[in-house]
């Protein structure tokens, strides 16, 4: 650089890069530990715009500071880089995975053509979308499934347990809890069809 030292110039293009550790995150800054230097809150590098991504450092994490002219108190964080508090959860080269910190996780594997979610003993999954919700292809449900609105089914019905209704169940117009037989006799003769 023009008018310094060749040791100066060092010291100015060392300062320009740092590695460090999040030492606290606060709102949309972070303080990061850099060798023996404390950084002031400084902000990361994130998608922002139209589309938003928000996805905070955490505490311990290594990342670099990129420091224009060598002053950190103008630094960006580039968040992070994998160490032994936070080291990789998969080497595959075909799976992407996101990890939260209550160990929900979000992989899918190229490889299997699977896609993955699991979520803690407590937690739930919930998806509003006022204009409908479509599946296209076989569906399991293990455990309880409840409908509070209408279902309506195009296709056969098959059930290997018990069927039970509070209310009515019609068959075209034939009520099952209200219909009528006609040509009752008393004897093995038999009714004639439910009205």
């Amino acid at each position: 650089m023009p008018g310094m030292t060749p040791d100066a110039a060092h010291d100015t293009i060392t300062d320009m890069i740092r590695f460090g550790t999040i030492q606290s995150v606060d709102g949309q800054r972070a303080v990061v530990l850099c060798g023996e230097v404390v950084s002031p809150p400084l902000p990361w590098l994130a998608i922002v715009g139209a589309w938003l991504v928000w996805l905070p450092p955490s505490q311990g994490a290594q990342v670099t500071v990129i420091c224009p002219d060598g002053d950190i108190a103008g630094g960006i964080i580039l968040n992070g880089i994998y160490s032994d508090a936070f080291a990789s959860p998969v080497t595959s080269l075909l799976s992407a995975l996101l990890k939260a910190p209550d160990d929900a996780t979000f992989v899918y594997d190229a490889a299997a053509h699977a896609l993955t979610f699991t979520l803690p003993a407590s937690g739930t999954v919930k998806i509003i979308a006022p204009g409908g919700f479509e599946f296209e292809g076989d569906t399991k449900v293990t455990g309880k499934f409840e409908a509070t609105g209408d279902a309506t089914f195009g296709a056969k019905i098959s059930a290997t347990g018990e069927i039970t209704s509070n209310d009515d169940v019609k068959v075209g117009d034939i009520s099952l809890k209200n219909h009528k037989h006609g040509g009752v006799q008393a004897g093995a003769v038999k009714t004639g069809l439910p009205e």
